[in-house]
């Protein structure tokens, strides 16, 4: 019979979360990951494979919370649910998580060789989920007469995350600052007025 894990997975995979958040896929080995968690090496091999699969794990765990951080700001809203959300990263008081780090997806899809093929098509699979909720806001705004017509609503949630994942970089770049992502956020909005129906 196995010995049973000594260690609370939950709290484990939340501390291997945010030392590849912290300091990216590239620059995280699996030493330093023992020195975050207080796991050693061999019981990190015993319960989750190698690096690349203990990523795997935790990049499914960094795509749910970003999604739940979306629903949060956007469930049941339209155009100000987006912006509800672009705010809780850039603004002095930004209730993303760990905010100052950036985004664990878009650190990673800066280095598509050391995240590895399967970590690149949950990015994908992410983003693709990112990208529907946009549109499922914009679809709300419509079928509320606030957009104007003749929108394509795919190129506009599009350009929507293209600035999303602009800002988390742009964050990471500033080396943690969010207040950086603030003269995006605006354009956003403006953009938003220019796409509302009343603006015609």
């Amino acid at each position: 019979m196995g010995r049973p894990r000594e260690f609370d997975t939950n709290d484990l995979l939340e501390k291997v979360m945010l030392a590849f958040w912290k300091n990216g896929v590239d620059r995280t080995s699996m030493r330093q990951l023992e020195a975050a968690t207080g796991v050693k090496q061999v019981s990190l091999y015993n319960a989750f494979g190698n690096k690349e699969e203990l990523f795997l794990v935790v990049l499914d765990r960094y795509s749910d919370l970003i999604l739940r951080e979306m629903d949060q700001h956007m469930e049941k809203r339209d155009l100000n649910g987006i912006s509800a959300f672009i705010e809780s990263i850039v603004s002095p008081d930004a209730t993303f998580p760990n905010v100052r780090y950036g985004c664990l997806m878009v650190s990673t899809a800066q280095v598509p060789d050391a995240a590895g093929p399967a970590a690149m098509r949950r990015i994908e699979t992410c983003r693709s989920r990112i990208t529907a909720r946009i549109v499922a806001a914009l679809e709300r705004a419509k079928s509320r007469g606030k957009l104007r017509r003749g929108l394509n609503l795919d190129e506009c949630a599009d350009f929507v995350v293209t600035i999303l994942w602009g800002i988390f970089a742009s964050i990471r770049l500033a080396g943690g600052d969010q207040t950086v992502g603030m003269t995006s956020s605006k354009v956003l909005k403006r953009t938003f007025r220019d796409w509302r129906a009343e603006s015609r």
